[in-house]
Order: structure tokens, then C-alpha cells, then sequence
């Protein structure tokens, strides 16, 4: 039986469009696009990207000599001193976050600023604090990743190492491998912010701020938490 018009057109549609779809990949890993893994939180189902943040903490507001507190969707993530620099990576799901910086102690003096995750990126800025307000100035967000030179731009020379050399380089990297697996910590309970994701002592008295839907219990090493993409919380040092 003979395929009417509109079933053909549809047929035909489909084809174009898985025509399309491969070439868009072809050409997504000729420019080094999809180098990268994808990283998905199986809670939420959202994909995870890094942010890492680059603060600098203006030592020139007058009257005004305070630590300032940081912290991530209401999770505390450190404490900066003003004239000094505070750096640290996160990892955080796909969409809108706060950035909140507070007067260490009285969270009524206080400032944010939001970031909008999509890809991996880093936040620099500078914080002034003030009596009243803290602000947030000169932000700037640039890719973690630029897009690599092409093969035209960057060529890398081959060099191969003498024998010698190399099976010394070899010994050195099985002593290095045995020395971390005898280091590794012991296994014991921690809490997850599925959110921040960070880890962090049951004690931690971030866990008590942590809303339920973003807490879960981790039992294992630290390094088997950190292998699921978390970071210790730099508070409580887990």
C-alpha cells in the first residue's frame, strides 16, 4: 500500500533530523566540545558543574576592620580576613545559586551576589566591607575550560625517554601508588549536602543550618567521598 503524503513528510523529517544530530556531534569533537564526561547527581538528576571562586577582600574600607563569612546557598563555606585572598572549588548543580558574604558574627551586615551555573566557570570578584553592607565589585565569570587551540595553533612534540629513564619513572610511580593506598584515611560515618556538595563531620555545625532534602549519610573513607565528586567542608575539616 502506498505511504499517504503526510506519513512521508514525517518519515523524511525524522531522517533530517538524526542527520543533523550526527553532525552536530562530529563537529561538537572536532573542536574538542565533548572531551569532557558528564557529571549527573543522581538525586536531583541534574548535571554538576565547578565553580571556583577567586575572592578578594578590599583592605581599604575605613572603619570597617572585620572578618567576612562566606557561604554558599546558606552553607558556610569559609571565613576571609579584609587585605587577604580566599580561593576554593565547588562542585554545584546545573541553575541559579547565591553567593552570600556576611560580617563574621552578625549575619545583619551582608551582601550576595548570584552565579548561574550551565558549564564549569570561575568567579572572581572583590568584597568591601562597610558598617552597614558589604559589596560585591569587579565580578567577573569566565570559563574554567577555554576551548582548546586548534592543531594549527599548538603542536606538541613527541619526546621519548631512555629506557633508564624510564623504567626509573616507573618504580617512582608504584612507591607513590602504594604510599597514598597505605595513607588512605579509615571508613566512618560523614553527612553529604547534596546541593554544595560537600561533606562534612556529623558534628558540623553547618549540618544543623542543612535542609533536609539536601542531607545524606555517607559511610566510607574521605577519599572514597571525594571520589564521588564531594569536597570536605573546609570548617569542619572531615
Amino acid at each position: 500500500m502506498l505511504m499517504n503524503n503526510h506519513d512521508y513528510l514525517k518519515r523524511l523529517l525524522s531522517v533530517g533530523l538524526v542527520c543533523l544530530t550526527v553532525l552536530m556531534v562530529l563537529v561538537g569533537c572536532e573542536k574538542g566540545q565533548l572531551s569532557s564526561a558528564l557529571v549527573i547527581d543522581a538525586k536531583t538528576g541534574k548535571q554538576i558543574y565547578t565553580l571556583q571562586l577567586d575572592i578578594w577582600y578590599d583592605p581599604n574600607a575605613v572603619l570597617s576592620v572585620y572578618h567576612a563569612d562566606i557561604r554558599v546557598d546558606e552553607e558556610y563555606i569559609g571565613t576571609v580576613e579584609q587585605g587577604f585572598r580566599f580561593t576554593e572549588s565547588l562542585k554545584l548543580d546545573e541553575g541559579a545559586h547565591w553567593l552570600q558574604f556576611n560580617k563574621h558574627g552578625d549575619p545583619s551586615v551582608c551582601g550576595k551576589t548570584m552565579v548561574k551555573m550551565k558549564e564549569d566557570v570561575i568567579l572572581t570578584c572583590s568584597l568591601k566591607g562597610y558598617l552597614s553592607e558589604m559589596e560585591v565589585a569587579d565580578k567577573k565569570i569566565t570559563p574554567l575550560h577555554p576551548e582548546p587551540a586548534t592543531a594549527a595553533e599548538s603542536v606538541t612534540e613527541a619526546v621519548t625517554l631512555p629506557p633508564e629513564e624510564t623504567q626509573e619513572s616507573t618504580a617512582l610511580e608504584k612507591e607513590a601508588t602504594a604510599s597514598d593506598e597505605s595513607s588512605q584515611s579509615p571508613e566512618r560515618r560523614y553527612i553529604l549536602n547534596t546541593n554544595t556538595h560537600r561533606f562534612h563531620n556529623p558534628d558540623c555545625q553547618s549540618v544543623k543550618k542543612m535542609k533536609d532534602k539536601n542531607k545524606q549519610e555517607f559511610y566510607g573513607t574521605r577519599e572514597a567521598a571525594m571520589d564521588e565528586g564531594y569536597q570536605p567542608c573546609s570548617q569542619c575539616n572531615p
